[in-house]
């Protein structure tokens, strides 16, 4: 027995091909952004604690 799956147009697939490639994209740009966030944190706190900021 045979269940129907409703799919999609096919321009709508597309679309979400697209949006899902943008996600993925901006999603590894924030997880850099983080890693980066993360390593300079100690030379800002370094800095704020000796009075240099």
């Amino acid at each position: 027995m045979a269940i129907p799956v409703p799919v999609p147009p096919l321009a709508a697939q597309k679309r979400l091909s697209e949006l899902s490639g943008k996600v993925a994209a901006a999603s590894q740009v924030q997880d850099a952004v983080t890693e980066e966030m993360k390593e300079l944190m100690p030379a800002l706190l370094d800095r704020a604690f000796s009075g240099a900021l």
